[in-house]
C-alpha cells in the first residue's frame, strides 16, 4: 500500500488588488483553520505574503494606518502561535505590495505591473529571498529554535521564466519549490504562468526549470491536481448549493481586480468543460470533492512506490466551509495510507530514501 503524505496549505494574504480586512479574511478563518487541524491532529503549512506584511508595518509605523488595530501584530502573533502548536509557516510573494499607495480605511492602490514575481530584476529578486527569508526566521525561531525559511511558493503561481528565482533560492539555501500544479496554466499576461509540461510525477527535482525534472539541489512538490469534467463539477455544485456553504468567511469583501472578468456565458462553457483542477479545501469545497481527489491520487500512484506527498492548497480569505474541511480531516485520518506532514517532515523522510 502506498503512504500518502497529506501537506495542507494556506496562502495567507488579503486580496490581491488590496482589498479585504486582515481580521475578517485573515485572522478569524485561520484561527477556525487553525482549530479545525488540531482537532483532528493535521499540520498546516502557512504561506505568508511577507510583501504584504512588510507594507502594513510600514503604513502603521508612519502613523497613517487607521482602522484601530495593528493587522501586523496579528498576524505576526497568528505566526507564532501556530509555530507554537507544531505548524508551519513558509515564504510567498505578492510584489505588487513593494510599491503601494495607502488610501485610508484599509484602502491600497497596489503597483499590479508587479503582480508577477519574474517582473523584478535579477538583483530584487534576490534582495527579496534575503528579506523574506529573515524575516520569518526572525520572527519564528525564538518560538522554535530549529525553524527555518526554507519553502517556497509564488502569489499566483506566476514563478516562470523561473531562472533568476531558482538561483536565488539555491543562494539562500531554500530547499523545497512548491507553486507548480501539474496540467494548470492561464494564458492572461499578467497572470501568466503554464505547467502543462511538468513531469506526471508525485515530486522531481529542478535546475532552471521548475517543468523539467533535472539534477538540482531543489525539490519541487508540485500541488496536486486531477481532470474534473463537467458532469462531476456539476454535481460538486449542487452540493455546495443545497448545503449553502458561503465562499468567504463572515464580514470578509474583496476581490483582486488584476483578474480578466468572465461573462456568464464563459463561466458556464468553464462549468462544463473538462479541465485541471486543484486539491481545495477553501472555495466552499464540500468533504466529497475532497474525498474525490484522494480517490484520484490512489488511481494515479497505484503502481508507485515509496511515500507519495500530496499538497492540498486553500486560502483564508475564502475558507468558510468549516464543516466539510472538518469531516474531510477526520475522515482522512482514518485512512490507513494517509498521514498529516509539513514539507521539511516530508523532506527528512524523501531523504531517507533517496
Amino acid at each position: 500500500m502506498n503512504k500518502f503524505n497529506l501537506i495542507i496549505t494556506a496562502d495567507y494574504e488579503v486580496f490581491g488588488n488590496g482589498s479585504g480586512d486582515v481580521m475578517t479574511c485573515m485572522i478569524n478563518p485561520t484561527r477556525n483553520l487553525l482549530e479545525i487541524c488540531n482537532s483532528t491532529s493535521a499540520k498546516l503549512t502557512i504561506f505568508m505574503d511577507v510583501c504584504e506584511l512588510w507594507a502594513f508595518e510600514e503604513v502603521e509605523k508612519n502613523g497613517q494606518w487607521d482602522l484601530g488595530y495593528s493587522p501586523s501584530n496579528q498576524i505576526k502573533t497568528q505566526l507564532k502561535e501556530a509555530i507554537k502548536n507544531g505548524h508551519d509557516v513558509q515564504l510567498h510573494f505578492h510584489p505588487q505590495w513593494l510599491d503601494y499607495e495607502y488610501q485610508g480605511k484599509g484602502n491600497w492602490k497596489l503597483n499590479h505591473d508587479k503582480w508577477r514575481l519574474p517582473s523584478l530584476s535579477e538583483k530584487e529578486i534576490d534582495l527579496l529571498f534575503t528579506k523574506g527569508k529573515t524575516t520569518l526566521e526572525e520572527l519564528l525561531q525564538p518560538i522554535k529554535d530549529d525553524y527555518v525559511c526554507n519553502v517556497f511558493r509564488a502569489g499566483g503561481w506566476c514563478i516562470q521564466p523561473e531562472e533568476h528565482i531558482l538561483e536565488a533560492m539555491r543562494k539562500h539555501g531554500f530547499k523545497i519549490e512548491s507553486s507548480v500544479a501539474q496540467g494548470a496554466a492561464n494564458e492572461q499576461e499578467d497572470r501568466f504562468f503554464d505547467f502543462t509540461s511538468a513531469p506526471d510525477l508525485p515530486y522531481w527535482n529542478v535546475d532552471s526549470k521548475v517543468t523539467v525534472a533535472a539534477e538540482g539541489s531543489i525539490l519541487e512538490v508540485p500541488i496536486f491536481t486531477a481532470e474534473m469534467d463537467g458532469v462531476k463539477r456539476s454535481s460538486f455544485l449542487a452540493k455546495r448549493l443545497k448545503r449553502n456553504i458561503a465562499f468567504k468567511p463572515a464580514g470578509c469583501s474583496g476581490f483582486a481586480e488584476s483578474a480578466k472578468r468572465k461573462s456568464k456565458l464563459a463561466k458556464v462553457a468553464d462549468l462544463l468543460k473538462t479541465q485541471k483542477n486543484m486539491f481545495n479545501f477553501s472555495d466552499a469545497t464540500t468533504t466529497e470533492e475532497m474525498q474525490w481527489f484522494i480517490e484520484k491520487a490512489r488511481e494515479k500512484y497505484q503502481t508507485h512506490e515509496g511515500s507519495i506527498p500530496l499538497v492540498m492548497i486553500g486560502h483564508p480569505k475564502t475558507f468558510a466551509n468549516e464543516k466539510e474541511l472538518k469531516e474531510f480531516l477526520f475522515w482522512a485520518n482514518q485512512q490507513k495510507d494517509i498521514s498529516f506532514t509539513d514539507y521539511n517532515s516530508y523532506l527528512n523522510e524523501y531523504q531517507s530514501f533517496s
